[in-house]
């Protein structure tokens, strides 16, 4: 009998999928469509192309996945072949980016854009590189290094007004269209820095997303 006090992987799953009706009597259950889009996922990550997830029960007629394992962060190596190593949790001596548990805890991983979260990435791996102070990245860094273009660039804007990330922009720099104004011939334009604002994950993220929805509407 399973404990119903225990969390599993199933009960991390936000959906909002609802009891449906399958034939005259039967009824899908959330629990049920949870579970098929947990199997569909690791299906997937366990593929050759990503090998982020291994399925040790894979060729098993029952419980193929039972007991899967996470494997290193690095996927599918570039030249083909397998995956060989499991993941392992960082220690502590080890300098890397992270976000704080707000970003999963108070909703805003299910709220925000792609282009938003990969902005945050690329700022916590800055602030791992370059301690907790304003940062900022040139044009050719972030395309080559993080793979952010101009459009995802511009998340850093709603950020700032979800109370997530503090931008101090070049004052000369247009809001609008990023244009250049007022600044000497012969000078280089000043970067907008940024600064990660942890404690804003700490606000539940509906009603502060809502928020600043409102505001900007107004």
């Amino acid at each position: 009998m399973n404990n119903v006090d225990t969390v599993s992987w199933v009960d991390l799953i936000a959906t909002p999928s609802q009891l449906s009706r399958k034939g005259d009597r039967n009824y899908v259950t959330v629990r049920d469509k949870k579970v098929r889009q947990l199997h569909s996922a690791l299906d997937r990550l366990s593929g050759d192309a990503f090998q982020l997830v291994h399925l040790p029960n894979r060729n098993k007629g029952r419980g193929k996945y039972e007991g899967f394992q996470l494997l290193h962060e690095r996927g599918a190596p570039y030249g083909g072949g397998d995956n060989p190593d499991r993941y392992m949790v960082p220690s502590d001596q080890e300098h890397l980016p992270w976000l704080p548990a707000g970003l999963f805890l108070n909703g805003w991983i299910h709220l925000l854009e792609d282009t938003e979260i990969g902005f945050l990435l690329m700022l916590a791996w800055l602030h791992a590189r370059f301690g907790a102070q304003p940062v900022f990245v040139a044009s050719d860094i972030r395309l080559r290094q993080f793979g952010v273009g101009k459009d995802a660039y511009e998340a850093h804007r709603m950020l700032n007004r979800f109370g997530l990330v503090d931008v101090e922009e070049d004052p000369n720099r247009h809001l609008e269209d990023s244009r250049l104004t007022g600044y000497n011939e012969g000078t280089m334009p000043k970067l907008h820095r940024f600064e990660l604002r942890r404690e804003g994950f700490n606000e539940q993220a509906v009603p502060k997303i809502r928020s600043a929805i409102e505001r900007r509407l107004r």
